[in-house]
């Protein structure tokens, strides 16, 4: 009887081990995300983001992290880029910064990571937009933000079909007003 408890304690015990450990790894993979996406925000994206034309106005992208099998970033792809968007956060450069981690990912191997980004200033009261006024111009037939919210999904087709695929919890990237 005290090896079936002791053996049933040493269960819970490896359990209760490596669901923490997943949950830390879950929290480090979010840090480093977190990190990339904000390098270009909070240097210049949070002095361009200051100037009143964005008042009441936030923006929303989504992110498709592609792992290969060595657990390296092979690909990122994002949706709702638009001029307004990277000027802000700037693609490019967390694209950057995500090919640059060497470690992140390796328990991710072979996995495509999916999550989506809401981009505001923290001191405004209201959210007077709910497109890109760029993107509605290229394209007059978004009326209003459903259509648009449509798009936050990256297109991942071109991705191979073998990988696993992760949702991650979303991201806020909200600039706060002593940042100004």
């Amino acid at each position: 009887m005290k090896r079936k408890v002791l053996a049933l304690i040493v269960i819970v015990f490896n359990f209760l081990i490596i669901n923490n450990s997943k949950a830390q790894e879950d929290y480090q993979l979010k840090f480093k995300i977190e990190n990339s996406l904000y390098s270009f925000f909070n240097t210049y994206g949070h002095d361009v983001f200051s100037n009143p034309k964005y008042k009441d106005k936030a923006y929303t992208f989504g992110f498709a992290i592609s792992i290969n099998q060595h657990g390296l970033v092979e690909e990122v792809i994002f949706s709702n880029k638009t001029k307004t968007l990277d000027s802000l956060v700037s693609f490019a450069e967390i694209t950057k910064k995500l090919k640059a981690q060497k470690t992140a990912f390796k328990s991710y191997r072979n996995t495509v990571l999916i999550s989506f980004v809401l981009v505001r200033r923290g001191w405004d009261k209201n959210i007077a937009n709910f497109y890109d006024k760029d993107d509605l111009e290229r394209n007059p037939e978004l009326p209003d933000f459903d259509t648009y919210f449509y798009k936050i999904m990256p297109n991942i087709d071109r991705i191979n079909k073998d990988k696993k695929i992760k949702f991650l919890q979303p991201f806020s990237m909200i600039q706060v007003q002593g940042h100004r």
